[in-house]
């Protein structure tokens, strides 16, 4: 007699092999959305920095703006993430009739983004 078709057993074991694969999928893609939006939010803040490092970059060299301390703006709201941002001014530095610019941008409790610049009377 020949028996055509599958038995229940083998039916169940492709079903936990399938349910295992389709686990492991689901896993990558939820991973990959985390490190997409982590991604995103490490954009932001660069952007940011850049921004706040190009307006001060393109004031008068004795503004309020660009004296030595530091300095901090209200935080920024954009999606769910609020940044603050924050610079620092040093004069002459490198050298005599220069300055300085640090922008830190942070978020979160430990996350940030730094950069900085030289800027020259002349």
């Amino acid at each position: 007699m020949i028996k055509r078709g599958f038995s229940l057993v083998e039916v169940l074991v492709a079903l936990v092999i399938l349910s295992v694969g389709i686990l492991g999928v689901t896993k990558l893609f939820t991973l990959a959305m985390s490190k997409t939006t982590e991604v995103r939010v490490n954009n932001r803040a660069v952007s940011l920095a850049f921004q706040t490092l190009e307006r001060l970059k393109n004031l008068p060299f004795n503004h309020a703006d660009l004296t030595e301390g530091t300095h901090t703006a209200p935080p920024e709201t954009l999606g769910v993430t609020e940044y603050r941002k924050r610079w620092i001014i040093e004069d002459d530095v490198p050298m005599r009739g220069m300055k300085k610019i640090e922008v830190i941008v942070e978020w979160g409790e430990n996350d940030s983004v730094y950069m900085y610049t030289y800027l020259t009377r002349y």
